[in-house]
């Protein structure tokens, strides 16, 4: 379970509309998408609606629709080295991690 994520989370039913005013109240390029205990579901992102929509996706599309099931992620125990490793081997250039005991 995921705490203190409130401000960034989503459900998975609902809508590109509502994810997108999340977005943008967060200013974040990303939400978590969650069930109701707060367990991750899924990820999505700016980038991820763009092209959804693009695809021909509405804003009344439920989020699921576009979200990633299946996000990368690392424990919180996970060194400075195993996140730079982690990174380099997906060839992603930049990630968001908040451990449970950082303020935003």
């Amino acid at each position: 379970m995921i705490s203190g994520i409130e401000d960034v989370s989503v459900a998975p039913t609902d809508t590109l509309r509502h994810t997108i005013g999340v977005l943008d109240s967060n200013r974040r390029q990303f939400a978590l998408v969650v069930d109701e205990k707060h367990h991750l579901l899924g990820l999505v992102t700016d980038g991820d609606i763009r092209r959804a929509l693009l695809r021909g996706s509405t804003v009344e599309s439920p989020t699921s629709e576009v979200m990633n099931p299946t996000p990368r992620t690392a424990p919180d125990s996970a060194t400075n080295q195993q996140l730079f490793d982690m990174m380099t081997d997906a060839s992603v250039s930049y990630t968001h991690l908040t451990l449970p005991t950082t303020p935003y």
